[in-house]
């Protein structure tokens, strides 16, 4: 399933951090938080978008929300019987 698609801010944020341009990064991410917090407005346990979320606010240094979105983006994914 190939639906989920990241947006633009996202890779903008990417480049600006491979660059060391950190406030450009900064804004990136902020702008990305932005769209995914629209996205979990129309689908709140959609984990694919919590994860990025937690991975920008990881960007962002936010680790005191990184981790609890990620546990609850692994929390909302089905398991698997061999899992």
């Amino acid at each position: 399933d190939f639906s989920f698609y990241y947006p633009r801010e996202w890779y903008e944020a990417i480049i600006a951090r491979a660059e060391g341009d950190r406030p450009a990064m900064e804004s990136a991410f902020a702008r990305t938080r932005r769209v995914l917090e629209l996205r979990l407005k129309r689908k709140p346990d959609e984990a694919r978008t919590l994860a990025v979320l937690a991975q920008v606010d990881a960007g962002l240094g936010r680790n005191e929300q990184a981790l609890p979105e990620a546990e609850r983006a692994g929390a909302v994914v089905p398991g698997t019987p061999d899992a």
